[in-house]
């Protein structure tokens, strides 16, 4: 592993960890459903636009967990490889 991935990953686990970075994500999100709620049935661009931008950052979430991870889920490959 390069020194560039391991500082990238202990960047992504530090992010991941970051409680401010969890509260932006939370208004984000909270943001999101708000404009869903507040707008009218019939107006589905700003509905939809709401839904996406929430899987967004759900995929976000999800990417920097498995960034985060990673160098733990290759040891521990790397060790049943071995056994």
């Amino acid at each position: 592993m390069s020194f560039d991935r391991e500082e990238i990953y202990r960047a992504a686990k530090a992010l991941k960890n970051d409680r401010g970075f969890e509260e932006l994500i939370r208004r984000l999100v909270d943001n999101y459903i708000n404009e869903w709620r507040s707008s009218a049935l019939e107006d589905l661009s700003t509905r939809e636009k709401a839904f996406l931008k929430i899987l967004v950052l759900d995929e976000l979430r999800s990417e920097l967990d498995a960034l985060a991870s990673e160098p733990d889920v290759s040891a521990r490959n790397h060790r049943t490889k071995l056994n």
